[in-house]
C-alpha cells in the first residue's frame, strides 16, 4: 500500500518543528548563561534602586536621573554603534575589530566632550550645580565605559556567552555593591555618580585587556577597518535615537519638575529591566543571523518571531498582575503612583520580536533602511513629546513611546520584506578618510 504523503501544511509544520528544536538547543545553551547574568544584574540594579528611593529625597532623585539621562544624550555624539559592529565582525572572524574599535571609540569621544560644555553651562546658569558636577563625571565615564565594554560585544560575536556572562555578572555585582556601600555614608548625587562610573570602568578595563591579550595569543587578524567604518555608520544612525531615548526624562524634568521625573523614572524601571531580555535576544541572534542569506532569513525569522511574541505577551501579563505588589512591598508609599504608568509602559515588551527582524537588517548591512528607521522614529517621538507632555504630563510620555513603537513595527517589517542580498564586493562609503579610521 502506497504511503500517504503529508500535505503542504503538514510539511510546513514538520520543518517548523525541526527548526524549532534546533534553535531551542542553541537558544538554551547560549541564553542560559546570558539569562543568568542578566537575572543577577536585574536583581542587583533593583536592589540599588530600592535603596536609593529609601535613602535619597525624591526631589534629589529627579536630579540624579537627569544626570544619567543627560550624560547618555551627550554620549550619543560618540561611537555608540561600535558595539554592534564589533559583534558582527567577531561573528565573521574579523577579530581585529576589537582593538580598532576601542581606539576609534576613544578618538571620537571628543565631540561629545565638546557638546557637554554648553549643556553644563546651561544648568550652571540655572544654579543647579549638582547636575553640572554630575555631568562632569558622567560624560567622561560613559565615553570610557563604551570603549571598555566592547570586550563583551566581542565575546558575544564569538558566541562565548558563558565567559561574557561571568564578566558581566562580576562587573554588575561589584559595582552595585560599591554603590550600595556608598549610600550608607553619603547622599551626594555627584559622589554616587562618580562611584557608579569609576567602579564599572575599573572592572571593565582589565576584562578588556584580558580579551585583547587572548586574541593576540591566538594570532587573530589585526585588521578591523571594515568594522570601524560600519560602526561609524551605525553611530550616525543611533544619534537621534539615543537622544530621543533619553529625552523623556529631560523633558519631564524641564516641563514637570524633579518629582514627576523621579516618579516616571521608577515607573519605567522594572519594564526596562525586563526589556533588557530583548538585548539578550539581540546578542544571541545577531551572530546566527549574520551567517544566513536574506532569502533564508525571510523564511525562518517570521516563525521564530511568533514564538517570541507569545512569550512576550505572557511576560506582560505576569508583570501587569504583579506590578502593584512590587511597588507596595519594596518602595516608599509615594511611589505607588508609578503603578498605572508602569503597567502601560510594559507594553513595549511586545517589541521583542522586532529584534529578530531588525538584527537581520543589521547583519546584512541594510544601511539605507537603518538610516530611515533611526531617523524617522526619533523625530516622530520628539514631536509627540512636545505635543503630549504639556497636556497629559507623565501619561503623555508613555503614550508617545507606545505610539512610536507602532510606527517602529510598521517600518521594520516593511524594510525586512524588501531586504535584498548586498553586493559583498562593494564596501560601505567612508565617513572619514581611511587614514583616520585606522587609528
Amino acid at each position: 500500500m502506497e504511503e500517504k504523503q503529508p500535505s503542504a501544511l503538514g510539511r510546513w509544520l514538520l520543518r517548523s518543528e525541526k527548526l524549532f528544536r534546533t534553535d531551542m538547543v542553541y537558544v538554551f545553551q547560549s541564553s542560559f548563561w546570558m539569562g543568568l547574568a542578566q537575572a543577577f544584574t536585574i536583581a542587583a540594579t533593583f536592589a540599588v534602586g530600592v535603596a536609593t528611593t529609601h535613602c535619597i529625597k525624591i526631589e534629589k532623585l529627579g536630579d540624579y536621573k537627569l544626570v544619567f539621562a543627560m550624560g547618555a544624550m551627550i554620549g550619543a555624539f560618540s561611537m555608540t554603534g561600535m558595539s554592534v559592529a564589533v559583534t558582527r565582525a567577531a561573528a565573521r572572524g574579523e577579530d581585529g575589530a576589537l582593538a580598532s574599535g576601542f581606539w576609534s571609540n576613544l578618538l571620537w569621544s571628543f565631540p561629545a566632550l565638546l557638546v557637554g560644555v554648553p549643556v553644563a553651562a546651561y544648568f550652571g546658569n540655572k544654579g543647579n550645580w549638582d547636575v553640572v558636577w554630575g555631568l562632569a563625571v558622567a560624560v567622561p565615564g560613559i565615553l570610557i565605559l563604551q570603549s571598555t565594554e566592547l570586550a563583551g560585544a566581542f565575546l558575544t560575536g564569538k558566541k562565548n556567552f558563558k565567559l561574557h556572562a561571568r564578566f558581566a555578572g562580576l562587573q554588575s555585582g561589584l559595582s552595585s555593591g560599591l554603590l550600595a556601600a556608598t549610600l550608607l555614608v553619603t547622599r551626594n548625587i555627584v559622589l554616587l555618580t562618580a562611584v557608579f562610573y569609576a567602579s564599572n570602568i575599573l572592572i571593565a578595563l582589565p576584562i578588556y585587556a584580558w580579551v585583547v591579550r587572548k586574541c593576540r595569543r591566538e594570532g587573530t587578524s589585526p585588521d578591523g577597518k571594515a568594522a570601524v567604518n560600519y560602526g561609524k555608520h551605525l553611530s550616525a544612525m543611533n544619534l537621534l535615537g539615543t537622544i530621543s531615548f533619553q529625552l523623556d526624562k529631560v523633558l519631564a524634568w524641564q516641563f514637570l519638575g524633579p518629582i514627576p521625573t523621579a516618579i516616571y523614572s521608577f515607573a519605567i524601571a522594572p519594564p526596562q529591566n525586563l526589556r533588557v531580555l530583548g538585548k539578550n535576544l539581540s546578542a544571541i541572534s545577531l551572530p546566527k543571523l549574520a551567517e544566513k542569506e536574506p532569502a533564508e532569513l525571510k523564511r525562518l525569522v517570521p516563525r521564530k518571531a511568533v514564538v517570541v511574541l507569545v512569550l512576550s505577551i505572557a511576560l506582560i501579563a505576569a508583570y501587569v498582575a504583579g506590578a502593584p505588589y512590587i511597588f507596595r512591598w519594596f518602595f516608599p508609599p509615594k511611589y505607588m503612583e508609578c503603578v498605572p504608568y508602569s503597567r502601560w509602559y510594559s507594553l513595549v515588551i511586545l517589541g521583542f520580536p522586532l529584534v529578530l527582524f531588525q538584527n537581520s537588517l543589521i547583519a546584512h548591512q541594510e544601511t539605507r533602511a537603518q538610516y530611515v528607521i533611526n531617523t524617522t522614529l526619533p523625530v516622530f517621538k520628539t514631536i509627540l513629546y512636545f505635543v503630549l507632555i504639556p497636556k497629559f504630563q507623565v501619561s503623555g510620555i508613555v503614550a508617545s513611546i507606545l505610539i512610536t513603537e507602532i510606527l517602529h513595527f510598521v517600518l521594520v517589517l516593511w524594510f525586512f520584506s524588501q531586504m535584498k542580498t548586498p553586493a559583498k564586493s562593494e564596501p560601505l562609503p567612508e565617513i572619514i578618510p581611511a587614514t583616520e579610521a585606522s587609528l
